[in-house]
């Protein structure tokens, strides 16, 4: 794989980055479950925690958050 790389979806860039970037940080879950497995959990989002299923998570900085419903 190379160093900086583009994702193209339905004839137009995706997202585009290191690919370190595009791993860590997918511009949505369409991404994210493109470039690899991906587990998303629901959760709401307050200062630097997002209250979850799974509990109270820290969030790192840089991390994205998806606004809105959860993919299908």
């Amino acid at each position: 794989m190379a160093d900086f790389v583009a994702v193209i979806r339905h004839g137009r860039i995706g997202q585009a980055g290191h690919t370190q970037e595009l791993y860590e940080r997918p511009v949505d879950p369409a991404m994210a479950e493109f470039l690899a497995t991906a587990n998303l959990i629901n959760g709401s989002v307050d200062g630097a925690v997002a209250s979850t299923p799974l509990g109270t998570l820290p969030l790192r900085s840089g991390r994205t958050v998806w606004p809105g419903r959860p993919p299908p």
